[in-house]
């Protein structure tokens, strides 16, 4: 199909439908011409069937690629991930980080050790179809006459036509993604920083400066794994070539490109492809100025996008449907920090752990008693018995043993206590140092007691 836009020509229109219809149409219609054009047009009019075929490839075909350009876009497209061909439901799973445990070179790895299970913490968020819509116009067959009347008329007329169905589907979906920012701060809550009212007109140098470094301290935290700036609490961060900074027209305008690609550390050229500008009013967010995110916070997924049309033979017009459906979501793991007049996030730091305490450490058989009386060869597993337990549950523990004989009696970090079968009879001392406070704020918690080896 040739290269088409809004001001082609009725010939070049006609002979596009023609070169891509079926062999009926084509012996029914001639190539058109210049001197020919009055005898295309009665080929196609004249039969119900050529007239059909003809009308559903100049609106659904022709149509869908000359309004391309012209007709309104959503600026929020560049969240949108294509098309889904199966389904109506993405579950998007986040894979959290992994606690370490200390490699021992001279440990004997046990079974547990070596074929256990360790899957590494997850949590998912589901995301279903939410929007089934569709946009209904008609033509009338005298518009159809009429538009042959001038040289570009039928491009004209399909602009006029898609155009609005394609710019009101754009603002539609583009009403659905802002509906959203509010919706998931109503619902989970971004992560706020606090910076002077930029939605006025009028906003001092000063003002506008302490919001600037505020995002350029939030563009460079978020480079870096954290659980504060995403809704779930996971460790997530945004690459710095995703940020993307949703902010009002007021905002935009306070702050000026230069300053805004400083923050983003691109040029003045790169910069405005990663500010989406959004009207207040539209957003709903009288609270908030602007709101940096990444490019995966949107979850959004077309699964249907397609013209269907049908001829009403009474009333001599033919009726067109847009019908558009789509996933349209929000992340809870990917980082975003709104800025406006509400109060800074609070970032809660555990107290608790300053009054850990140990109160005993039990030694364990494979029964489940408990004996801290062991003979040589044996493995019992050694554990803490808290008296107050750490709030963080992410502490490292060091075990120890003191006194052995035999160069096999050994614990782990785990505290599996290995007794070599050449250990002699005599008491040993069983030891942990916990990373963690205790109750009078030092590091680290410890504990010792007394095992005896018995034969």
């Amino acid at each position: 199909m040739p290269q088409l836009q809004d001001d082609t020509s009725n010939i070049d229109i006609l002979n596009a439908i023609r070169s891509d219809a079926r062999y009926d149409y084509q012996n029914m219609v001639p190539e058109a011409t210049k001197a020919n054009i009055q005898e295309t047009i009665s080929g196609i009019m004249s039969d119900n069937i050529t007239r059909n075929e003809f009308m559903s490839a100049l609106i659904n075909r022709i149509g869908s690629i000359i309004v391309r350009d012209i007709s309104w876009k959503n600026p929020l497209a560049v969240f949108k991930q294509g098309m889904m061909s199966f389904g109506d439901t993405i579950e998007e799973v986040h894979l959290d980080f992994i606690k370490p445990t200390i490699y021992e070179e001279h440990r004997d790895y046990l079974e547990r050790d070596v074929f256990g299970q360790a899957p590494p913490p997850a949590k998912s968020a589901f995301h279903t179809l939410n929007r089934k819509e569709k946009f209904k116009i008609t033509v009338n067959r005298d518009v159809i006459r009429r538009a042959f009347l001038s040289d570009n008329g039928l491009s004209e007329m399909v602009s006029q036509i898609m155009s609005v169905a394609a710019s009101s589907d754009e603002w539609s979906e583009f009403l659905y993604m802002t509906r959203l920012l509010k919706t998931f701060d109503d619902s989970f809550g971004f992560f706020r920083m606090q910076i002077a009212d930029l939605n006025q007109f009028e906003v001092n140098k000063d003002k506008v400066d302490t919001a600037l470094k505020a995002l350029r301290v939030a563009a460079n935290k978020m480079m870096y794994p954290t659980p504060a700036f995403n809704s779930a609490g996971v460790h997530s961060f945004a690459r710095p070539e995703d940020l993307v900074l949703i902010a009002t027209p007021e905002f935009k305008a306070n702050v000026d490109v230069t300053s805004l690609a400083a923050a983003f550390n691109r040029s003045d050229a790169e910069a405005p492809s990663h500010i989406i500008t959004v009207p207040g009013e539209v957003m709903g967010m009288d609270d908030t100025s602007a709101i940096l995110t990444s490019k995966q916070f949107f979850v959004i997924k077309d699964l249907l996008l397609e013209n269907r049309n049908i001829s009403n033979p009474e009333g001599l017009y033919d009726n067109y449907w847009l019908h558009h459906w789509s996933i349209l979501s929000a992340s809870p793991f990917t980082p975003a920090i709104a800025f406006g007049t509400k109060p800074n996030t609070i970032v809660v730091t555990p107290k608790a752990e300053t009054n850990a305490e140990i109160n005993d450490i039990t030694v364990s058989k494979r029964d489940g008693s408990k004996s801290s009386i062991m003979p040589p060869g044996a493995i019992r597993q050694a554990d803490i018995v808290w008296k107050t337990k750490p709030a963080n549950n992410g502490y490292a523990t060091d075990w120890y043993l003191k006194n052995s004989k035999s160069k096999a009696t050994k614990v782990s970090n785990d505290g599996v206590i290995t007794i070599g079968a050449d250990e002699p009879e005599g008491y040993l001392t069983l030891g942990v140092n916990v990373d963690t406070k205790g109750p009078n704020g030092n590091k680290p918690v410890n504990k010792e007691i007394t095992i005896q080896i018995k034969k």
